[in-house]
């Protein structure tokens, strides 16, 4: 689906959700921690308010740049923004490559993003103050136009990028361009770009068939070359610095599994592996497993991991229905675990970089909660300008900083980025180009 039939998809959601909330929905706090049902009484004006509403968002890994796919724009494409100071930096009339998914690939030490033609496979390295494209990935003279280039993510510090085209591995060297390292593909040609079978059901959530070390030197892929529930998933470590690809045997009891989720450690040391009923834990300097985690939920036991913390001692998990745990990575041990409420149980799970600060979009509740990574203890909210109430609206699309203290979220009331510590918000997002709110959705 396409950017703009997704926002169209979107708005009446919201639309016909905005109908029923102004008229039929009893105005009573979901959760009685929060001091506010509804509208925030020490809110600006609506025309005051933050205009940047967006589809999608990310931080660059540093926390500077914050970019976002608008939605019911003007204008088509990207912004840039400044996210220290909310400062509008560029349009830019390039998109961002999806894959089920938006692939961010932002390189903030050079303030640089690359990204695709609005209309086409073609891919730009885009200079986020100025919007301007400053080089292209060139074409490929023998490439079929029914299998384009398909760019995985960046490698290393951000000056090159791993691209998956049909029988080839290619990574290519941002600037200046050239073709730097090549060989065969372990995929057949009709399937150059790996997928797979399983994820996570009823949370959205920012894990795909493929995880990046934090080093970015390696990618994990699970790969399903048949796409069957029943055919078995083939799991690869491939070192970007060089293109070997290591075949990763899972232990013999876990042969068949489908993939939940991947999710390397700070220390570039440990990848775990989440499976439709456990989650193992890789050790990539020993080149063995240690331990593993079953899981415990009475409807599935699929345990995701999606971050480790900065000391690469503890990961946390996404687990069905909502429920996250964190656990020891050297035992196995639960550390903490956080339940929802039975009706509160989907949403969408963010977790910071660092892993410090978990922030889970609740959608009966229409509530951001706060929890500490370490123990997945409640911390606090953020009710951004309207929140608790027991409904059903649409997903409140947010971005989490790397650091954990801040998150960038977009609603029909108003479009701003929060402080996780004190629910404040540290700067509206302000676009000139676009109308003031309420436009376009109405009071």
């Amino acid at each position: 689906m396409s950017h703009r039939a997704h926002a169209l998809v979107l708005a009446a959601a919201i639309a016909s959700g905005c109908q029923a909330l102004d008229s039929a929905i009893p105005r009573q706090p979901a959760i009685a921690d929060i001091p506010f049902a509804g509208d925030r009484p020490d809110a600006p004006p609506l025309e005051q308010r933050g205009n940047g509403t967006f589809l999608f968002a990310s931080y660059d890994r540093s926390g500077k740049y914050l970019v976002t796919v608008p939605f019911m724009g003007p204008p088509a494409g990207l912004i840039s923004w400044d996210a220290t100071t909310g400062e509008l930096l560029s349009h830019i009339r390039f998109q961002i490559p999806m894959y089920s998914k938006p692939i961010w690939m932002l390189d903030g030490t050079r303030g640089r993003i690359l990204a695709k033609e609005s209309m086409g496979d073609h891919y730009r390295l885009v200079d986020l103050k100025s919007g301007q494209a400053v080089a292209e990935l060139p074409d490929d003279p023998a490439a079929d136009p029914k299998h384009p280039t398909f760019a995985v993510g960046l490698v290393g510090d951000g000056n090159e990028v791993l691209l998956f085209k049909p029988g080839w591995l290619e990574v290519w060297q941002l600037d200046p361009m050239k073709l730097v390292r090549r060989r065969p593909s372990p995929w057949a040609v009709d399937h150059y770009i790996p997928g797979c079978v399983g994820g996570i059901p009823a949370t959205y959530n920012d894990q795909r068939c493929w995880e990046w070390s934090p080093d970015r030197r390696t990618i994990a892929v699970a790969d399903t070359p048949v796409f069957s529930p029943t055919s078995p998933t083939q799991f690869q470590l491939i070192d970007a610095t060089t293109l070997d690809v290591q075949e990763l045997a899972l232990p013999p009891d876990d042969s068949g599994e489908e993939l939940a989720s991947f999710a390397f450690s700070p220390d570039n040391r440990w990848l775990a592996i989440g499976l439709h009923r456990k989650m193992l834990l890789y050790d990539r300097i020993a080149r063995s497993w240690g331990a593993s985690v079953q899981g415990d939920h009475k409807r599935s036991p699929l345990v995701g991991p999606m971050r480790f913390t900065a000391d690469s001692r503890r990961v946390i998990t996404l687990e069905d229905q909502l429920q996250v745990s964190v656990y020891d990575v050297a035992t196995g041990a639960r550390l903490g675990r956080h339940v929802p409420a039975f009706e509160n149980w989907e949403g969408a799970f963010k977790v910071s970089d660092d892993g410090s600060r978990i922030v889970i979009y609740k959608f009966v509740s229409d509530t951001f909660e706060v929890l500490d990574g370490n123990n997945a203890a409640r911390l606090g909210f953020v009710c951004p300008y309207f929140c608790n109430l027991k409904h059903n609206p649409a997903d409140s699309p947010y971005a989490v900083s790397p650091d954990g203290r801040s998150v960038a979220i977009s609603q029909r009331r108003g479009t701003a980025i929060w402080d996780t510590a004190t629910d404040t918000i540290r700067v509206a997002l302000r676009d000139p180009l676009r109308k003031p709110l309420p436009y376009p959705y109405g009071k």
